[in-house]
């Protein structure tokens, strides 16, 4: 059994000097709660709630994120912010957040995805905030910087109040392929997921190990190796945050050889020394006694 899905903001809402306030669906048992979020400055300070009723306080939040100045992100347990001290934010990098809200215990877990990397564990059963300890429910959000440094704000997006719980996967993304192969990387396709509510991200595997998370159904692969095989697979995450099983593995051999951007000359590698082999191009006419020719590279 799965709940409804509400949108809550499904455009972008700029944090200001004072508190924004937006209304949601009640909420008085377990529900998940995501959102999208950027900063603009290294050190930028500011606030996003989930709140009973209208906020005009700090105290009046419930499960509230703080982005500190430091470039910490913390969250409310209790009496206090908390983090895991390795937990850091990058200026226009944006965070999706995932909270999991328990309003009858007054507890709520905290997970972070920075862009193009794997979930991090931001706190698990923090508890409300000391005075909303004995709230009975969560009515919406709220969000609000601090004035310092001047122009500084938060962009929060993507806003998503999901009811109840949600037991479904995603489907198995499917017909992966590889295309712009080099020597030192690729770029990976594959057909989207399904899901009943909605799919919010993918998790790219090579070789077994995460190298990250996208938003799009592609993904650009660098660094790596000439002329070598990589295992590839992805998974598929919904809005309630169950995974998808992975897909069928996918093998992509990088190239052995680079061709240069005015097409003259092909490297490749041959004992561990790079080899270089250049020629001419000629666009004249061909003459009565010239002799036609192909060149052609063959990957050992």
């Amino acid at each position: 059994m799965f709940g409804m899905t509400s949108i809550v903001e499904a455009q972008s809402v700029i944090s200001k000097s004072s508190w924004q306030s937006f209304n949601a669906s009640t909420q008085a048992g377990s529900f998940n709660v995501q959102f999208d979020l950027v900063m603009s400055h290294a050190n930028t300070q500011g606030y996003v709630t989930i709140r009973n009723g209208t906020i005009t306080d700090t105290s009046q939040g419930a499960c509230i994120i703080y982005v500190h100045q430091s470039g910490v992100i913390w969250a409310r347990n209790g009496s206090s912010y908390t983090s895991n001290g390795t937990v850091r934010f990058t200026a226009g990098t944006s965070y999706h957040f995932r909270l999991e809200i328990n309003v009858p215990a007054h507890t709520y877990n905290i997970y972070m995805t920075p862009s193009g990397q794997p979930e991090i564990t931001l706190g698990v059963n923090y508890a409300f905030r000391t005075e909303q300890a004995a709230i009975t429910q969560l009515t919406g959000w709220g969000v609000r910087s601090e004035a310092t440094p001047v122009g500084s704000f938060m962009t929060v997006s993507n806003m998503i109040f999901m009811n109840g719980s949600d037991a479904i996967a995603p489907t198995v993304p499917t017909n992966l392929f590889a295309g712009e192969i080099t020597q030192a990387g690729f770029n990976l396709y594959w057909t989207p997921s399904s899901d009943n509510i909605g799919v919010t991200e993918y998790e790219v595997l090579k070789n077994g190990v995460s190298i990250g998370t996208t938003n799009n159904t592609s993904i650009q692969i660098t660094g790596l190796q000439a002329s070598t095989t990589y295992a590839m697979a992805v998974r598929a995450r919904d809005a309630a945050g169950n995974w998808s099983e992975q897909s069928t593995i996918y093998n992509v051999k990088t190239t052995n050889y680079t061709l240069s951007a005015d097409n003259t000359t092909i490297c490749r590698w041959k004992n561990n020394k790079k080899v270089a082999y250049s020629f001419t191009i000629d666009d004249a006419p061909l003459q009565k006694n010239d002799v036609p020719f192909v060149l052609s590279v063959t990957e050992p």
